[in-house]
């Protein structure tokens, strides 16, 4: 119900817990970080697990932050505040106005990925990590697909949203024919990174 409620309301925020009854939390950041309508909106965990280990899972899942209960209620309120206002920076990012190329290292992804939603960019995001390829396209500021060429049995926009290195490059108005990925249009779009 979550995901439905999620998926329809569009909030500008989610705060949840690990330990929930039906899905955990991380199953939960999971889903909405791989689902294209979902997958940009800022994640926290409020939980009663404060073991590294838990965190760090958490993070790698996707959240953009995590808190140990019982928090402090004004610590909550600065990092919600942090994380909208890191939200609201990046819906004040000309695309025009920068070139958009980089450094995952330097770029949080999702953040990347927002700010084209928001300026309703259509194109390919183009990501190399250590001899690995893959490409996001979006239109309209929407994913439409994406591709990984090393992504065997797994889901490669989750896969490729997990990536934190390498390096990245928005080709505009380059998608796949049809709305369907293929290939050799992924490998049209990484040439034309290749050369540039």
């Amino acid at each position: 119900e979550a995901l439905k409620r999620i998926g329809e309301a569009r909030p500008a925020l989610i705060v949840a817990d690990i330990m929930m009854p039906v899905m955990d939390g991380y199953a939960l950041c999971r889903q909405l970080r791989s689902a294209p309508g979902t997958c940009t909106i800022p994640f926290l965990f409020l939980t009663a697990k404060d073991d590294d280990r838990d965190r760090i899972r958490g993070l790698k899942m996707g959240a953009d932050d995590y808190l140990a209960k019982p928090c402090d209620l004004g610590e909550l309120h600065a990092r919600v505040k942090a994380l909208l206002a890191r939200v609201e920076a990046v819906k004040n990012i000309r695309p025009d106005s920068i070139s958009i190329t980089g450094r995952l290292a330097d770029t949080d992804l999702l953040d990347l990925l927002q700010m084209l939603e928001l300026h309703e960019r259509t194109g390919a995001l183009v990501l190399k990590r250590d001899g690995d390829a893959g490409t996001i396209y979006l239109q309209g500021g929407k994913i439409i697909g994406a591709d990984l060429g090393t992504a065997e049995g797994r889901e490669p926009l989750a896969s490729l949203l997990a990536w934190k290195s390498g390096d990245y490059c928005f080709v505009p108005d380059v998608v796949p024919e049809g709305g369907r990925l293929t290939t050799g249009m992924a490998n049209l779009v990484i040439g034309q990174v290749q050369n540039r």
